[in-house]
């Protein structure tokens, strides 16, 4: 046999052998792996109807139950749209996640109202009387603009309008045995300049509330004076 001869000899079989191969594999028909899910316990649990930011209040309009397999559920999550009502996120949840326990809170009682200060904002308290909180009316999530009444240098008395659209973070009512009766601490959120304007307002001033509808969104007159009633 002659040296080309043999090399055709052991080439030839090599190359059939590919062919077959390719063959095979192309003609071969796929096969799908199908997870049967028949048999798995499935269980409701609460999840974001749409994205969730911190702070805001939770509700069955932002919230739903999704069944899911009972083995990927954890401990921390809700198996009841009631059991978060009045409650707040306290870091964002994503559309179709589940809420988690440790990302919810009673703001107002859980000693964690840092977590929903806006960012760049300030949290500060003053107390304010029935009169100065719109009868009682105010509530958390309101906004409000602030009026200072004090006597200037000249004993000439003054009421200004020192800030506008200020969020109310919190309302804490009390019963105090004085003729005023019912008083209230109320905590709002304000830039660390406002702060100063309000600090003051409250130390050597009396504060009013003006209520603000929520039509008025992003509305201002400007800060405003009148001395005298002038």
């Amino acid at each position: 046999m002659s040296k080309q001869k043999a090399i055709k000899f052991l080439i030839l079989p090599g190359l059939f052998g590919l062919l077959v191969t390719l063959l095979v594999y192309s003609y071969w028909p796929e096969t799908e792996v199908v997870v049967d899910a028949t048999d798995m316990e499935m269980v409701s649990v609460v999840v974001a109807r749409e994205d969730l930011e911190a702070g805001m209040e939770l509700s069955p309009k932002v919230l739903m139950l999704k069944e899911v397999p009972a083995e990927y559920l954890t401990s921390d999550t809700f198996g009841n749209i009631d059991e978060l009502s009045g409650m707040y996120a306290l870091a964002p949840v994503l559309e179709g996640e589940p809420v988690r326990s440790a990302r919810v809170t009673d703001r107002y009682h859980s000693g964690k109202l840092a977590y929903v200060i806006p960012e760049g904002m300030r949290a500060v308290s003053f107390r304010a009387n029935e009169i100065i909180g719109v009868g009682g009316f105010i509530e958390p999530g309101n906004y409000v603009d602030i009026i200072v009444t004090y006597q200037n240098p000249e004993r000439e008395n003054v009421a200004s309008l020192i800030l506008e659209e200020i969020l109310v973070l919190a309302v804490e009512r009390e019963l105090e045995e004085w003729e005023e009766g019912i008083y209230s601490y109320l905590t709002v959120a304000v830039t660390p300049k406002e702060a100063v304007h309000l600090v003051w307002a409250d130390e050597f001033g009396d504060i009013r509330l003006l209520l603000r509808p929520l039509t008025a969104e992003g509305q201002k007159i400007g800060l405003t004076s009148i001395v005298d009633g002038n």
